[in-house]
């Protein structure tokens, strides 16, 4: 027997932060360019964080950077912060 809850005195946020497992965990991140929008999805947002430079590499690349460029880039903004 499946258990319905009646949510119906709850508005739309309050539905999100009472139940875990309706919330959507899609990691989206979108970037505007020349006149074009390049939307990246990750299925989850806890990620660590070289998933997120790989995220962000890969949005680089869709917006037609060049990898060597992308990657020195990478580089220069590590050594500054070591």
């Amino acid at each position: 027997m499946q258990h319905q809850h009646n949510h119906s005195h709850l508005n739309q946020n309050q539905m999100a932060t009472t139940s875990p497992f309706e919330i959507d965990q899609t990691f989206r991140l979108t970037l505007e360019h020349y006149g074009k929008r390049i939307s990246i999805e990750h299925d989850h947002s806890d990620m660590h964080a070289v998933e997120l430079v790989q995220v962000f590499y890969r949005l680089a690349l869709a917006a037609e950077w060049q990898p060597k460029n992308i990657i020195e880039a990478f580089r220069e903004v590590a050594d500054e912060y070591e």
